[in-house]
């Protein structure tokens, strides 16, 4: 593009070609940049003598998924990105909300910019911040020189998410440090209202099984990136969850959900594992959901998650870090236990289909007692199968084609 052509489009608006008129081409460059958010990442890696080091980017970006790749783009004057040239390697760490007085300090260049507490060392590539938003550790496959600038390429060697203590991600906006608010919606008094009604048209045959089989039951299903429970049963002496309470729609929790789901809610189910755990292990929650097509059904095994799960999920200051250490908790016992059969037969869920044949809820039944033998779970694997076929008729849906026509148990081992 011609400098006559910048002129043109640079200069289409009267109030923008009067400032134009006002300054010179620099500074009308870095004020239209300043109506572009960025984020704002600390990259560091170690010097010769094996001292971090370590510069502010609003330039980080990601390159590729397959191979994953990152960039960051340091000014040609940078007297930092020498040393990170020469090691070869260097970390990211995407700055919260909370950093806004770290990234002064790294701006001045204190000296208590690297403070033993807030940061863990990785190796060859730099230290990374402890509560960093998330951060990457690469190699360096690629600098190449761009005007005033370098574009640096990295090969990502590792990556994870913090725990949450940084709050949302900072950006940099109009020469100034601010966050925004989370987009993905609170679940609002009238998403749950629709989700009742249809809820409520089932609630009286569900009673009746409850009643029937001695157990307890409950009606869940998705809202925006949450599960939320929608209605519960009298029957049974324990509780099961409130309903109203909520919680993130999050491998592996609620697979039942994801197993007969449209791909955009699989997607969500996996990527909230990620903002959990730090990671989504795909051949994993894979076998996970093909077992339970297989099934069709999940069944929960080992301790009921009780207490701390109800305190987290119903307390309005739980933070990530809270539902983190909870989902960790939850996905490594459901692992131990992936092959306890009917041993430790705690729950079972079930999905009422749409007319599309989704899983539009999802019917939770229990807890059990430890004392659940096999004919008695047996029987409640048969009305849990009627009432498959009975719940999604309401709902003028149907099973898929290939759903079982009967529940078998699983095998002890």
């Amino acid at each position: 593009m011609s400098d006559l052509q910048v002129d043109r489009v640079r200069t289409a608006d009267d109030t923008s070609s009067l400032l134009a008129q006002k300054t010179d081409k620099s500074e009308w460059w870095r004020a239209a940049l300043g109506e572009y958010p960025t984020g704002v990442a600390i990259v560091t890696s170690l010097d010769d003598a094996g001292a971090a080091v370590g510069m502010v980017v609003g330039s980080f970006s990601v390159v590729s998924e397959h191979p994953p790749m990152i960039t960051f783009m340091p000014a040609r004057t940078s007297t930092t990105f020498p040393h990170i040239e020469a090691a070869g390697s260097f970390t990211v760490s995407v700055l919260g909300e909370t950093h806004r007085d770290l990234c002064r300090a790294f701006f001045q260049s204190t000296e208590d910019r690297f403070r033993d507490e807030d940061w863990i060392p990785t190796g060859s590539s730099g230290p990374r911040l402890r509560d960093a938003a998330v951060w990457f550790e690469a190699g360096i496959s690629a600098v190449h020189p761009a005007g005033d600038h370098s574009i640096v390429v990295g090969a990502v060697r590792d990556f994870g998410v913090g725990d949450g203590g940084s709050g949302l991600p900072l950006l940099f906006l109009r020469g100034g440090y601010g966050t925004f608010a989370s987009s993905s919606g609170s679940v609002t008094p009238r998403d749950v209202g629709l989700n009742v009604r249809e809820a409520d048209a089932l609630r009286q045959a569900v009673e009746s099984a409850a009643e029937e089989l001695r157990v307890q039951c409950g009606f869940a299903t998705v809202i925006r990136d949450s599960v939320v429970v929608l209605a519960a049963s009298r029957a049974g002496e324990s509780s099961v969850p409130l309903v109203g309470m909520s919680f993130p729609f999050a491998a592996p929790l609620a697979p039942v959900l994801a197993a007969w789901a449209p791909p955009e809610q699989v997607r969500l189910w996996e990527e909230g594992a990620r903002h959990l755990l730090g990671i989504v292990d795909r051949e994993h929650l894979g076998t996970t959901l093909e077992r339970v097509r297989g099934r069709g059904y999940a069944l929960s095994v080992g301790e009921s998650p009780g207490q701390p799960f109800d305190s987290v999920v119903t307390d309005g200051e739980s933070r990530r870090s809270d539902y983190s250490r909870l989902w960790h908790q939850i996905d490594q016992e459901m692992r131990t236990l992936a092959n306890a059969g009917t041993r430790a037969a705690r729950a079972l869920q079930i999905p009422i289909f749409d007319p599309d044949g989704h899983a539009r809820f999802e019917l939770y039944l229990g807890p059990f007692p430890d004392t659940l033998g096999p004919d008695r779970l047996a029987e409640i694997l048969r009305r849990a199968r009627q009432l498959v076929d009975e719940l999604s008729a309401d709902l003028d849906g149907a099973p898929p084609a290939g759903y079982p026509a009967v529940f078998e148990a699983p095998p002890s081992p």
